[in-house]
């Protein structure tokens, strides 16, 4: 037993939290129901160190493990938990790829990544892809429930060194923060297909997915790129480099102006 909680209770600093405009149920001690989480981690010991941890919470409950990426989107669809708790790296497909394909089904969907990497190319990924946390592994086990509740309750939460990094970053101007990195790699290719005039609809059969999936997408690069509809989507996506004009098969003086 000591040896599981060594793995999730080291002594480490607090949280950056950045408060949402959704409303939860606040504190520990303060909610009327149990938060719900479904723990993807590959490795059995760190499930089991974390099931440990969690259960020893009055208001947090384990719904679930996934030791893969098609087992967490399988699991998350079936179980709609609260919280998931996402590894990076995960066999079959990666954090990544089912941290996007979860919020693609289940937009409502609060995830926080829980990993060993601190790298650029993991942290914007993961955050473009929808989550809403991201937190490092050596963290202190008061904090991980402290990150958890955050995150049901619409903040966005960070292990204090990755929010240094992105504050380096965002001063230093570094690639991963240019405009192409704006939307996920599915964001841009239905912003191409919209760009060519496509209808939800027809996106969803050439992209074989659901037209209400295509449309939280259309919500989502609206929200992203600050604007109101197709057509001032294009228009700022060509604006900013993030799609060409041969891309996009149009000109933009032939778009006409938004209504």
């Amino acid at each position: 037993m000591k040896k599981l909680r060594a793995l999730v209770e080291p002594i480490t600093g607090g949280l950056s939290t950045f408060q949402g405009g959704e409303k939860g149920n606040g504190a520990k001690g303060m909610t009327t129901e149990k938060i719900r989480v479904l723990v993807v981690e590959d490795h059995q010991l760190v499930r089991e160190g974390l099931r440990l941890l969690l259960d020893r919470e009055e208001d947090i409950e384990v719904c679930g493990e996934a030791d893969t990426g098609h087992m967490a989107c399988n699991l998350a669809s079936k179980l709609t938990p609260d919280v998931i708790i996402m590894d990076v790296e995960l066999p079959e497909m990666d954090g990544l790829a089912a941290t996007e394909r979860i919020k693609e089904e289940l937009p409502g969907a609060h995830i926080l990544a829980l990993t060993a990497h601190s790298d650029p190319e993991y942290i914007y990924g993961m955050l473009r892809a929808g989550a809403e946390g991201y937190v490092l592994k050596h963290m202190a086990a008061r904090d991980l429930t402290s990150a958890i509740r955050a995150v049901r309750n619409g903040s966005s939460t960070l292990s204090p060194s990755i929010a240094r990094k992105l504050i380096n970053d965002i001063r230093q101007d570094v690639p991963y923060l240019h405009a192409d990195d704006m939307l996920s790699k599915r964001e841009k290719e239905i912003l191409l297909l919209m760009a060519r005039g496509a209808t939800s609809k027809e996106i969803a059969e050439i992209l074989c997915l659901s037209p209400k999936t295509v449309d939280n997408h259309r919500a989502r690069i609206t929200e992203k790129l600050q604007v109101r509809n197709r057509v001032e989507a294009v228009r700022k996506a060509v604006k900013l480099g993030i799609l060409s004009h041969s891309q996009a098969c149009i000109e933009l003086e032939d778009l006409p102006e938004a209504g």
